[in-house]
Formats: C-alpha cells, sequence, structure tokens
C-alpha cells in the first residue's frame, strides 16, 4: 500500500510540476513575441506623467533624477527588447532541460521514498 501511495504522490507531483514548467514556458514565449512591439514605444517615456496623487508625496528632484536615469538607459532598453524576440528560440530547450531536472529530483525521491519502505519492512520481518 505504502509502495502505491509514493507512487500516486510522485506522480501527482509530476504532473503539478510539468503543468507548472509549461505555462511558464507559454507565458515567456507569450510576452517575448510581443516585446519587440515595445521596443519603438520607449522614446514615449518623456510625455508619462505621475499620478497626481503620487507626485504630491515624491520630491521633484527624485522625478528628474528618474527620468534623467530613465533616459540614459532607453538605448539599452530598446536593444534588448528588439533582441527578445529572436532570444524565445532557446526557450524551448531550456524548459525541456528545466523539466528534465524536476523530472530526476522527483523520480530520485521517489526511489529514496521506497528505499526507505522497503528498508523498514525487512527491519520489521528481522
Amino acid at each position: 500500500m505504502l509502495y502505491s501511495l509514493v507512487l500516486i504522490v510522485t506522480g501527482v507531483l509530476l504532473a503539478i510540476w510539468s503543468t507548472g514548467v509549461w505555462v511558464l514556458h507559454s507565458l515567456l514565449v507569450w510576452s517575448m513575441s510581443g516585446a519587440g512591439a515595445l521596443a519603438e514605444q520607449t522614446h514615449r517615456l518623456e510625455s508619462v506623467a505621475l499620478p497626481a496623487w503620487l507626485a504630491q508625496w515624491l520630491p521633484p528632484e527624485w522625478l528628474v533624477g528618474f527620468k534623467a536615469a530613465a533616459m540614459g538607459l532607453l538605448p539599452w532598453l530598446e536593444s534588448a527588447l528588439s533582441a527578445l524576440p529572436s532570444a524565445a528560440t532557446w526557450l524551448s530547450p531550456l524548459a525541456w532541460v528545466v523539466w528534465a531536472i524536476g523530472l530526476l529530483v522527483l523520480a530520485g525521491g521517489a526511489a529514496i521514498g521506497q528505499a526507505l519502505i522497503w528498508s523498514a519492512r525487512r527491519a520489521t520481518r528481522a
């Protein structure tokens, strides 16, 4: 009975792990495929204004410093966003490697659980 319980728990955890990796992979590919369109929108940062309720709580020099830092990062941000869609090609093999590592960890945990049950039953027989 305990052997079956270990295998069922391992199967359920493997299903949860597989679903989680699949969903995360899908979300990352979806977000990376639309990132190229965002690269052309970064020049509009100058026209972005803070909400009135937030602007009254922040000192004006912070706002100036933030805009200066953002303008300095814009060239890097645009190049990174334009490169993201091409980087999505390595995402699928990476997802398979991460899934396989999780599978090995779960299989190792199941093997350890089975070995502990076997050794406990062997000790009670002796």
